[in-house]
């Protein structure tokens, strides 16, 4: 069998996988469910090109409803009947999920071209990952989110600039924070033209900004030194214009859309008022840990030497980190309110529960957030810096504890791991595995009644 046809059978392995669950999962609830209740009837309404019609629930823009009906409309005339159901708006991510597996081939192939079989297991891990693959059986914006995200990121990494920003602010309609990940292309964008500028001029850095400033360096060199008749700081400068002036013009789209808008949140802004929330980034040190335990834990005696040669600022993470766990461990009444998520019972039976264990975790933030940085050492300094800023960018904002919005920044986070062996993706595919027929089984088999109301109820992994 031919590399060719191995990578078609285990498309297409996955694609009759993810049917049927599909299919399973249709069965035991075909009415909408949890936010399919906002979602189901604004799209519907969209395919009934009632666009001025807007439920002030929803707290999106309309990118998913626009983009279902732009896939339904067709069909529709095509089959002469209403295709606009559950069914089949909840079909849209199944065609999204496969989308994303063949992105996430192609990105691992475009940053790694020189491992093949191991890109292929990476990109069938990711394409399961439990957080973002249970999503792919509802009617919700993450898979499409995610979708555009990745196609972004990949056009920016084929140096397709104008369909990368076109497909950024198409992200960005489906999901407002995902302008966080357009600014991480624009910058990576920024630093690329930099470094290439620097090898075509034959300037290298010294050692030291090798070690600490390296693009800090770049930018102060390309502003404080000529660079030749051949190519003078004009150029330089146009050249960035050309390459990002598209993404900027998201960007400034974005900021004008906040101004005119009076804020990130469309509808309902009671719930999702922004705040400075830094425990965000120890629950997404310690959901790192737990997604990515093959890749952080081969880097403990890193983790150990790095803590040993940098005492003061360990020391300095988890006196911050104390602080941070007493004054700023915030509670969304939605994570309090309702126990078909998993995120209510972590916080029930560990974080309220047992109020020592919150500061008795901090020593394991600690070795996530070094182990994380340890696994992507042989990423750039630029794109480290920029990945740092735009995961807690993305979470700091947010009170909600919710599993969903780690789903992009864990995914950046995974790809740009680059040392990895046959037995942690093996691993990471058994666990990934082990926990979506576990989440399935639970959302199918256990369901459960509120008082005073007999509708069923099912445990989901993210909340709404």
């Amino acid at each position: 069998m031919t590399n060719q046809q191995f990578n078609t059978l285990v498309f297409g392995v996955f694609i009759g996988v993810t049917v049927t669950l599909f299919n399973v999962i249709y069965e035991v609830q075909q009415e909408p469910y949890l936010d399919e209740v906002f979602h189901v009837p604004q799209a519907q309404k969209y395919c009934s090109w009632l666009f001025y019609e807007w439920d002030s629930k929803i707290t999106t823009l309309p990118g998913l409803y626009l983009f279902s009906v732009g896939v339904l409309t067709p069909i529709t005339a095509l089959m002469r009947r209403d295709m606009c159901s559950v069914f089949s708006l909840r079909f849209i991510n199944v065609i999204g999920s496969v989308a994303n597996f063949y992105i996430l081939y192609s990105i691992h192939n475009k940053l790694y071209p020189s491992r093949k079989e191991l890109n292929l297991m990476s990109s069938v891990n990711l394409a399961i990952f439990p957080v973002l693959y249970f999503f792919t059986f509802l009617y919700y914006t993450d898979v499409l989110s995610t979708l555009l995200v990745l196609l972004m990121y990949l056009l920016h990494l084929h140096k397709r600039r104008s369909l990368s920003a076109i497909t950024g602010f198409l992200a960005v309609v489906t999901r407002q924070t995902n302008i966080i990940w357009v600014g991480f292309v624009l910058l990576d964008t920024i630093f690329s033209i930099l470094k290439e500028t620097i090898v075509l001029q034959k300037k290298k850095p010294s050692s030291s900004s090798d070690k600490r400033l390296l693009y800090q360096k770049f930018l102060q060199n390309a502003v404080m030194y000529p660079w030749g008749e051949t190519v003078p700081f004009a150029a330089l400068v146009k050249k960035l214009f050309q390459e990002t002036v598209l993404l900027c013009a998201v960007c400034l789209s974005f900021v004008c859309f906040m101004g005119w808008n009076r804020g990130i949140v469309v509808g309902d802004r009671t719930a999702h008022q922004a705040v400075l929330h830094f425990s965000q980034i120890h629950y997404f040190s310690l959901f790192s840990c737990c997604f990515g335990f093959p890749f952080l834990l081969a880097n403990t005696r890193s983790v150990v030497n790095w803590v040993k040669m940098h005492k003061r600022e360990a020391v300095t993470f988890l006196a911050v980190s104390l602080l941070v766990v007493h004054f700023n461990t915030l509670a969304h009444p939605y994570l309090l309110a309702d126990n078909r998520h998993y995120t209510f019972y972590i916080w029930k039976r560990v974080y309220e529960r047992y109020l020592l264990s919150r500061y008795l975790l901090i020593p394991v933030y600690l070795f996530g957030v070094i182990a994380s940085f340890e696994a992507l050492r042989n990423a750039s300094p630029a794109m480290r810096m920029s990945l740092t800023l735009c995961v807690v960018l993305s979470l700091v904002p947010q009170k909600l504890l919710e599993f969903r919005y780690f789903i992009l920044p864990y995914l950046f986070l995974r790809l740009h791991i680059s040392r990895v062996v046959w037995w942690q993706l093996l691993l990471e595919f058994v666990v990934y595995a082990a926990v979506n027929a576990a989440t399935i089984y639970l959302f199918i088999s256990r369901t459960f009644t509120w008082p005073h109301s007999d509708q069923l109820h099912r445990f989901i992994t993210g909340s709404g």
